[in-house]
């Protein structure tokens, strides 16, 4: 299964009277994958003109969204028919927009035939398997960084009428990035089209293992709050702590309407010093834990509002946390923000305060996003120094080019995705599988924030299934005032990455057996981008029938069907597996079927014969 839909960042115009300036990530932050002289060209070119090109300045350019399809490839063949495409032979995305509405003074919209100054940015991320191909074709400068390292340098420059095209082999980088199969990387691709002659051609072409993502096909674990018709309570989540969260009907934003809306409230503006508020998801008022190792994805919204005496309109803040310790952790106060100290635990915070005991960085309105984690110790809120007084999944501070603040009184969302790395069963033991956790601002395409993770730790550290919830404490600013604020959650919703049952497949399917000796099978739960599935629990979904094709006997022969969750993987099969095993006391062949929630297990053995 392939996610065809691919969305662009950031689609930009400029010329000669409009450069871009100002930066949104600095050069350094880019680095050159060879040192050659071609390569240290293209390099120093890029840097120079990106800070004019490719950041975002009100005075000097506009932009917005652009998307674009990608479909089976023009060229493809039968052995490459999960290749996807997007080509175009006149990429002209913007005529009469941006600069040149119609609505805008000066604009050219119809006194030019296009608009052919403009750049163009993609910022996603490719799970790396031996054998991949990219292939790039652009009319003017492109540049493509894998993992933050420049891999092209023929595709700069002015191209005239031909257009140039690139073809990446994987393999051919991958030892020099220090790629491993089954991890997922950054892809940042920057194309600029300057050239007042010739036609804009794009072209990007890419194997569907590195489109896919698994979270297009959701299982929705539960939705909570007005929204979904389902009020906060102590039925949905349990408040944990010295100072318990609290449900309450609060009005809405100034300005916006006089309904009164149902709220979790972390905190409020009476919540004294040192104290907060803890909640875990729950069922029946008993937190339980859901399935994260496959990927999961949380979305909600809420409401920062400082009591009003404060005079700088601050707040403490709050963390999302997914941990495995206890359906009642409970972390330290203040800066701490109640998740640091909870072991097996990560933590997504959203700081609103600088604590410099901490060393939480000085971010516009002291305000930033960052991920914590200790694995399977005791968490912590420290943003630098090695681990584990620091962060041990990496930190990314907010980005301050978004203009609101996480206290401003206004409703706010974010939407934390997860997408584990794949675990290649082929490589040596201990060897990573690299994912990410992301954080996206109200329905921003840009990560605020992103940090890599090992997933194969995380799951041996944390296992497969945690508690979620939210944390938050009182605390004081550098000047000593505590920050009283009301941390309001508006609504809730949690959706994680379920087996998709087309895919499953069956392993280690025995060819022969021997009358009444057990034989086994092993089906691998997979989801929609045939990954392995790492979580069991699901053996009530697999059915059988086993029946011998000749002989007298026509019965069928009764199966038992094994979750094997808690077996090592590797080098054992794992949680997502179930061993099926049967024994037949007829010397003849046999036909099984298996169906995994109604679905035949491809490849199906039905009709095989077992002899």
């Amino acid at each position: 299964m392939v996610q065809a839909q691919h969305r662009i960042r950031r689609l930009t115009r400029y010329g000669m009277r409009r450069l871009r300036r100002g930066a949104r990530m600095e050069c350094c932050s880019l680095t050159l994958l060879l040192w050659s002289a071609r390569f240290a060209a293209a390099f120093v070119v890029f840097c120079r003109f990106k800070n004019e090109w490719f950041t975002d300045s009100a005075s000097v350019n506009k932009n917005q969204v652009y998307s674009i399809t990608l479909s089976n490839a023009r060229f493809a063949t039968s052995a490459d028919t999960n290749v996807y495409e997007y080509y175009q032979g006149q990429f002209f995305p913007i005529d009469c927009k941006l600069w040149d509405a119609p609505s805008e003074p000066g604009n050219q919209c119809g006194s030019v035939p296009h608009n052919r100054y403009f750049t163009y940015t993609i910022h996603t991320y490719t799970t790396y398997n031996s054998g991949q191909q990219f292939v790039f074709q652009s009319a003017d400068d492109l540049w493509l960084f894998i993992n933050g390292r420049l891999v092209t340098s023929a595709m700069q420059g002015t191209h005239g009428t031909a257009a140039a095209t690139y073809t990446l082999k994987m393999g051919d980088v991958a030892g020099t990035l220090g790629l491993i199969p089954g991890s997922t990387y950054r892809a940042d691709i920057f194309y600029a089209q300057r050239s007042a002659t010739g036609t804009p051609v794009f072209q990007l072409q890419m194997p569907a293992a590195a489109l896919c993502n698994a979270l297009s096909y959701p299982f929705t674990e539960f939705q909570i709050g007005d929204t979904f018709s389902n009020p906060w309570s102590a039925s949905n989540i349990k408040p944990t702590g010295s100072a318990i969260g609290q449900f309450r009907n609060i009005p809405g934003p100034i300005g916006a309407d006089a309904n009164s809306y149902n709220v979790f409230s972390l905190t409020t503006d009476t919540t004294p010093n040192l104290s907060g508020g803890t909640g875990w998801y729950s069922v029946g008022g008993v937190p339980r834990a859901i399935k994260f190792a496959n990927g999961f994805e949380t979305t909600f919204a809420w409401r920062g509002r400082p009591k009003g005496s404060i005079s700088n309109k601050k707040c403490g803040g709050f963390a999302f946390v997914f941990q495995s310790a206890s359906p009642t952790a409970d972390g330290g106060e203040a800066g701490n923000l109640r998740y640091a100290g909870i072991e097996k635990s990560v933590a997504i915070e959203f700081d609103a305060n600088q604590d410099v005991p901490l060393g939480d960085p000085a971010a516009p309105g002291d305000q930033h996003i960052s991920v914590h984690s200790n694995y399977d110790a005791q968490n912590s809120a420290q943003e630098s120094g090695p681990p584990p007084a620091g962060p041990r999944l990496g930190i990314s501070t907010y980005d301050p080019a978004l203009p609101f603040s996480f206290c401003n009184s206004t409703v706010q969302k974010a939407r934390i995705q997860y997408l584990p790395g794949q675990v290649n069963q082929s490589a040596p033991a201990g060897t990573p599988a690299y994912g990410w956790i992301r954080v996206f601002m109200n329905d921003n395409l840009v990560p605020s924030a992103e940090a890599p993770v090992n997933s194969i730790e995380l799951n041996a550290k944390l296992g497969t299934v945690a508690y979620v919830g939210f944390t938050s404490s009182i605390g004081t600013d550098t000047g000593g005032t505590v920050l009283q604020a009301n941390i309001d959650l508006h609504w809730w919703k949690m959706v994680t990455v379920p087996t998709f049952p087309d895919l499953c497949s069956l392993e280690a399917i025995p060819t022969q057996s021997v009358a009444g000796q057990p034989s086994v099978l092993t089906l691998q739960a997979r989801d929609a981008c045939n990954n392995r599935i790492k979580v069991g629990g699901e053996a009530a979904q697999v059915t059988t029938l086993l029946k011998p094709t000749k002989g007298v006997n026509q019965a069928t022969i009764g199966t038992s069907i094994v979750d094997n969750t808690g077996q090592p993987d590797p080098p054992g099969p794992g949680a997502g597996t179930y061993q099926i095993t049967y024994t037949s006391t007829v010397a003849t062949s046999h036909t099984i079927e298996v169906r995994f929630a109604g679905s035949m297990v491809v490849p199906s053995v039905n009709g095989a014969a077992f002899g």
